[in-house]
């Protein structure tokens, strides 16, 4: 006859919730990674909406014959009473650095500055 001891260890490890299959795991790691692979170059940063839609007239002037043309990203901070917003000119999404490094050396053979960036999409939004 069990003790009252081992009825409760027996009730304890039925309740254990299952983990996840290996399937299950890999697709949600496989997620992640996809999201944290996402490359883009960062042209200019911006304070004022005005100026930041002119640069991006700009840039995507400077450079009508790449496909990758450049979007406007917003990111609104409050602080307190005060809301901030600063603008980026980013380029669209690309999956491989080394792709995004070679954009970067083209953008800077025509004069401009730029640097490549992991997009975090939570904090940066379209501004279209």
């Amino acid at each position: 006859m069990k003790s009252n001891v081992d009825r409760r260890s027996d009730v304890q490890a039925d309740d254990k919730p299952s983990r996840p299959k290996n399937s299950q795991r890999s697709i949600q790691s496989t997620k992640i990674a996809a999201d944290e692979n996402r490359y883009k170059v960062q042209i200019a940063a911006y304070r004022y909406e005005e100026n930041a839609t002119k640069g991006l007239y700009l840039y995507n002037n400077m450079f009508l014959e790449q496909p990758l043309k450049f979007e406007l990203l917003a990111r609104v901070k409050e602080s307190g009473a005060k809301k901030q917003i600063n603008y980026r000119l980013r380029t669209q999404q690309m999956l491989k650095k080394q792709q995004a490094g070679e954009f970067c050396a083209l953008i800077r053979s025509r004069g401009a500055d730029c640097i490549v960036i992991r997009h975090n999409r939570r904090m940066w939004r379209s501004s279209a």
